[in-house]
């Protein structure tokens, strides 16, 4: 078993052992607001918005948006108003922008620098005013196919201060898109023909193409920029929109894969039925409600849930779209570093708290068996008790020796502390991730296995043991540093401990 799966059931136990609070999905659009949460502990609550406080997308009353994510919150957990819920947040769509492109298969280390560099060159919106994403798509031997995504800046980290302010933790921020793309998955096995979904929200008009599993487009319309100065939206302009938009994305499909999608699955609340008579009379694809059979919500619902799913991923493995300030692994690696240290502190903290009572307990015991025996030697007299006496010097030597060795046993403990808290203090610099320590006694020698960033903090990590006054012999094999598939080094260490 290689150090790799050594770390994935290091921090399965880890998971397992810091009770790791499930992930709901979150919808945010500018008419409400709906948390759905699956699983063991399944709960859902939506909230109604007053229009104005969201627009395509904008927020445009901040203070109203965090009093509305404060009630959601309190509808969801009441008694603990101040506890923080992480939730993977679907965004409007009207503000997130998607484009597919591809970059050469140069190997998975160079992938992402790849990407990062063809996002900075398409990207729509201004390098520093933006955040960045992509997921793998497609490959093949010579190129990788991935999916962009762009969103402003300003306004991701407005939405995520106010989530934070109204105690909700944010995972991820993604798309209806991605949601989508994961329920039908859930629905059909992965194929090479095109299918397109096909959604109608109070916001406008969503269309997205999957195909082997992925999403390759999404385009999104406001009713807004149908409607223009009009007041409502005449059914004969409804009728043309939407068929001149799935024209659209049946042109993208046959350009892009030279097939014509095989299916239109609906996201259409109450007009599934009309949605099924229309565009069946204006084109030769099938389409059929997106039905879930496996998850007993409506079609109302199908955003939240889809970013739900996503929550059940395990964070190591969540490598799909996130327009967080902080990459979905990222904040994975931050939270397993708080996960280890809380774990930690609780087990040393048990541990003392068990010492300190036995402790107590011996002190007791002790100080009435000696109140006892001077009591009793003071009633002795002559030579007659010469023989109990020297068997009371013998009882109270086996005494003494018993509190010398609970002192001793104390004073081994607090070096092992001390030992974690050097280690774990001159690793912090670095943010170098302890994986497992091997030692059999304090002052032999200590063989360290951990992660770090990069080289550099590997580095820094040895010359911080190199320079400390309580460490010696520190022993850093080129051979047992490895470059990790996510671009983090794991690395043995060894040295000695020299304080007393």
């Amino acid at each position: 078993m290689n150090i790799k799966h050594i770390l994935e059931r290091v921090v399965e136990l880890a998971e397992k052992l810091s009770s790791k609070p499930q992930i709901g999905g979150l919808q945010i659009s500018d008419s409400s607001l709906q948390y759905l949460r699956i699983g063991r502990k399944a709960q859902s609550a939506s909230l109604r918005l007053t229009p104005g406080i969201v627009r395509e997308g904008k927020i445009e009353d901040a203070e109203k948006l965090q009093a509305s994510l404060q009630e959601l919150h309190a509808s969801l957990d009441s008694e603990r108003k101040e506890h923080a819920m992480p939730v993977v947040v679907s965004l409007p769509p009207s503000i997130v922008y998607t484009q597919s492109f591809t970059v050469p298969n140069l190997g998975e280390e160079k992938l992402d620098e790849a990407a990062q560099l063809n996002l900075q060159m398409i990207s729509p919106l201004p390098q520093g005013g933006a955040y960045m994403s992509w997921q793998r798509i497609g490959s093949s031997e010579d190129r990788f196919e991935l999916l962009g995504a762009f969103a402003e800046k300003a306004l991701i980290d407005s939405y995520h201060s106010l989530l934070e302010k109204a105690h909700f933790s944010p995972v991820a921020f993604e798309f209806p898109g991605l949601a989508f793309g994961r329920l039908v998955n859930s629905v059909m096995q992965p194929s090479e023909d095109p299918v397109v979904v096909f959604q109608i929200s109070s916001d406008g008009i969503n269309l997205s193409i999957i195909r082997n599993g992925s999403l390759y487009f999404d385009y999104f319309r406001s009713w807004s920029s149908i409607q223009g100065e009009n007041r409502t939206i005449p059914r004969s302009l409804f009728e043309e929109v939407i068929e001149q938009e799935l024209r659209k994305v049946i042109n993208f499909s046959l350009s892009k894969f030279r097939l014509t999608p095989q299916r239109i699955f609906l996201v259409t609340p109450g007009l599934e039925q009309d949605m099924q008579t229309f565009l069946g009379s204006r084109f030769d694809i099938s389409a059929v409600p997106l039905e879930l059979k496996s998850f007993p919500v409506t079609s109302h619902w199908y955003v939240a849930l889809g970013s739900a799913l996503r929550g059940r991923i395990k964070r190591s493995r969540d490598r799909f779209v996130s327009l967080a300030p902080v990459s979905a692994r990222g904040l994975y690696r931050e939270e397993q570093t708080l996960h280890f240290i809380h774990i930690w502190r609780n087990v040393f903290a048990s541990v003392l708290a068990i010492f300190a009572v036995f402790y107590a307990g011996v002190a007791y015991f002790l100080e009435g068996e000696v109140q006892g025996l001077t009591q009793h030697l003071s009633l002795l007299r002559g030579e007659s008790y010469e023989v109990e006496l020297q068997s009371l010097d013998s009882q109270a030597l086996e005494f003494n020796a018993l509190v010398a060795t609970t002192q001793a046993g104390r004073a081994s403990f607090d070096v092992w502390i001390t030992l974690f808290d050097r280690i774990k203090v001159l690793g912090n610099p670095a943010n170098i991730l302890i994986d497992r320590v091997e030692v059999s006694r304090i002052r032999e020698r200590i063989t360290v296995s951990a992660h770090a960033p990069s080289n550099d903090a590997v580095i820094q990590f040895k010359n911080a043991l190199v320079d400390a006054s309580d460490f010696d012999t520190v022993d850093l094999p080129v051979s047992r540093i490895t470059k990790e598939e996510d671009q983090s080094v794991s690395f043995i260490i060894s040295f000695l401990f020299t304080r007393q």
